[in-house]
Protein backbone atom coordinates (compact mmCIF):
# COMPACT_ATOMS: atom_id res chain seq x y z
CA UNK A 1 0.00 0.00 0.00
CA UNK A 2 1.31 3.84 -1.13
CA UNK A 3 2.13 5.69 2.03
CA UNK A 4 -0.73 8.29 0.80
CA UNK A 5 -3.25 5.37 1.14
CA UNK A 6 -2.30 4.75 4.42
CA UNK A 7 -2.81 8.04 5.98
CA UNK A 8 -6.15 8.68 3.78
CA UNK A 9 -7.56 4.96 5.71
CA UNK A 10 -6.09 6.17 9.33
CA UNK A 11 -7.88 9.19 8.54
CA UNK A 12 -11.30 7.90 7.39
CA UNK A 13 -10.93 5.05 10.60
CA UNK A 14 -10.57 7.91 12.80
CA UNK A 15 -13.21 10.54 11.74
CA UNK A 16 -15.45 7.29 11.89
CA UNK A 17 -14.22 6.32 15.22
CA UNK A 18 -14.85 10.33 16.33
CA UNK A 19 -18.53 10.15 14.60
CA UNK A 20 -19.51 6.66 16.55
CA UNK A 21 -18.04 8.44 19.35
CA UNK A 22 -20.07 11.68 19.14
CA UNK A 23 -23.37 9.67 17.85
CA UNK A 24 -23.26 7.66 21.10
CA UNK A 25 -22.42 10.02 23.44
CA UNK A 26 -25.43 11.92 22.24
CA UNK A 27 -27.60 8.99 22.45
CA UNK A 28 -26.67 8.05 26.30
CA UNK A 29 -26.82 11.54 27.23
CA UNK A 30 -30.16 11.51 25.77
CA UNK A 31 -31.04 8.10 27.94
CA UNK A 32 -29.93 9.26 31.10
CA UNK A 33 -32.09 12.07 31.08
CA UNK A 34 -34.72 9.53 31.55
CA UNK A 35 -33.53 8.45 34.88
CA UNK A 36 -32.84 12.47 36.19
CA UNK A 37 -35.66 12.70 38.28
CA UNK A 38 -35.32 16.71 38.56
CA UNK A 39 -33.95 19.29 35.96
CA UNK A 40 -31.03 21.54 36.90
CA UNK A 41 -32.95 24.68 37.59
CA UNK A 42 -31.48 28.45 37.10
CA UNK A 43 -29.59 30.30 39.76
CA UNK A 44 -31.83 33.05 40.88
CA UNK A 45 -31.56 36.33 39.27
CA UNK A 46 -31.15 39.26 42.27
CA UNK A 47 -32.98 41.85 40.61
CA UNK A 48 -36.12 39.66 39.32
CA UNK A 49 -36.12 38.63 43.24
CA UNK A 50 -36.61 42.19 44.42
CA UNK A 51 -38.99 42.86 41.82
CA UNK A 52 -41.21 39.72 42.47
CA UNK A 53 -40.78 40.57 46.58
CA UNK A 54 -41.95 43.91 45.66
CA UNK A 55 -44.92 42.76 43.67
CA UNK A 56 -45.88 40.67 46.33
CA UNK A 57 -45.81 42.90 49.46
CA UNK A 58 -47.72 45.43 47.10
CA UNK A 59 -50.56 43.15 46.20
CA UNK A 60 -50.78 42.11 50.41
CA UNK A 61 -51.20 45.84 50.61
CA UNK A 62 -53.74 46.09 48.02
CA UNK A 63 -55.20 43.15 49.07
CA UNK A 64 -54.91 40.90 46.46
CA UNK A 65 -54.34 38.24 48.62
CA UNK A 66 -55.23 35.93 45.62
CA UNK A 67 -52.32 36.93 43.56
CA UNK A 68 -50.08 37.28 46.74
CA UNK A 69 -51.07 33.58 47.34
CA UNK A 70 -50.58 32.66 43.35
CA UNK A 71 -46.67 33.73 43.84
CA UNK A 72 -45.75 31.40 47.18
CA UNK A 73 -43.58 28.24 46.28
CA UNK A 74 -45.28 24.94 46.77
CA UNK A 75 -43.92 24.36 50.09
CA UNK A 76 -45.38 27.59 51.54
CA UNK A 77 -49.07 26.45 49.92
CA UNK A 78 -48.83 22.97 51.47
CA UNK A 79 -48.96 25.04 54.73
CA UNK A 80 -51.08 27.25 54.22
CA UNK A 81 -54.46 26.86 52.68
CA UNK A 82 -55.98 29.88 50.36
CA UNK A 83 -57.98 30.78 53.45
CA UNK A 84 -55.90 30.47 55.77
CA UNK A 85 -53.13 32.11 53.93
CA UNK A 86 -56.05 35.31 53.99
CA UNK A 87 -56.80 34.80 57.53
CA UNK A 88 -53.04 35.22 58.48
CA UNK A 89 -52.71 38.51 56.79
CA UNK A 90 -55.92 39.71 57.78
CA UNK A 91 -54.06 39.10 61.05
CA UNK A 92 -51.38 41.87 60.18
CA UNK A 93 -51.44 45.48 59.55
CA UNK A 94 -51.33 46.95 55.52
CA UNK A 95 -47.65 47.62 54.39
CA UNK A 96 -47.08 51.25 53.88
CA UNK A 97 -43.78 51.14 52.07
CA UNK A 98 -40.87 48.62 51.78
CA UNK A 99 -37.45 49.30 52.19
CA UNK A 100 -35.02 46.95 50.25
CA UNK A 101 -32.07 46.65 52.37
CA UNK A 102 -29.60 47.46 49.90
CA UNK A 103 -26.00 45.83 51.62
CA UNK A 104 -24.93 42.59 50.21
CA UNK A 105 -27.61 39.54 50.60
CA UNK A 106 -27.62 36.35 48.65
CA UNK A 107 -29.63 36.04 45.03
CA UNK A 108 -32.09 34.18 46.44
CA UNK A 109 -33.14 36.29 49.52
CA UNK A 110 -34.36 40.19 49.63
CA UNK A 111 -34.21 41.52 52.98
CA UNK A 112 -36.52 44.52 53.09
CA UNK A 113 -38.04 46.53 56.13
CA UNK A 114 -41.66 46.53 56.02
CA UNK A 115 -43.52 49.79 57.16
CA UNK A 116 -46.88 49.16 58.28
CA UNK A 117 -49.81 51.64 58.33
CA UNK A 118 -49.62 51.59 61.81
CA UNK A 119 -46.50 53.40 61.74
CA UNK A 120 -44.49 49.96 63.17
CA UNK A 121 -41.63 48.34 61.47
CA UNK A 122 -40.66 44.57 60.68
CA UNK A 123 -37.53 43.34 59.26
CA UNK A 124 -38.19 41.03 56.92
CA UNK A 125 -36.10 38.36 54.89
CA UNK A 126 -37.87 36.77 51.78
CA UNK A 127 -36.67 33.60 50.61
CA UNK A 128 -37.40 32.93 46.97
CA UNK A 129 -37.03 29.78 44.67
CA UNK A 130 -37.25 28.72 41.18
CA UNK A 131 -40.31 26.21 40.95
CA UNK A 132 -41.20 24.41 37.47
CA UNK A 133 -37.98 25.32 35.93
CA UNK A 134 -38.17 28.92 35.48
CA UNK A 135 -40.74 30.36 37.90
CA UNK A 136 -39.80 32.13 40.33
CA UNK A 137 -41.98 32.18 44.31
CA UNK A 138 -41.71 33.58 47.21
CA UNK A 139 -40.63 30.84 49.88
CA UNK A 140 -42.04 31.21 53.68
CA UNK A 141 -44.20 33.56 55.81
CA UNK A 142 -45.16 37.31 54.07
CA UNK A 143 -44.70 38.51 57.58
Amino acid sequence: MKPYRIVVVVVAVAVLLCGCLGIGTTLLSGVSGWFTPHRPTPPVDGQYAVDLVYGFVVGLSLDHVDDAYAELCADTKRRYSPAAFASYVAGHPKVARIENDRAFQPPDTVTATLVFSDHTSQRHTFRIVVEDEQEYHVCGDPY
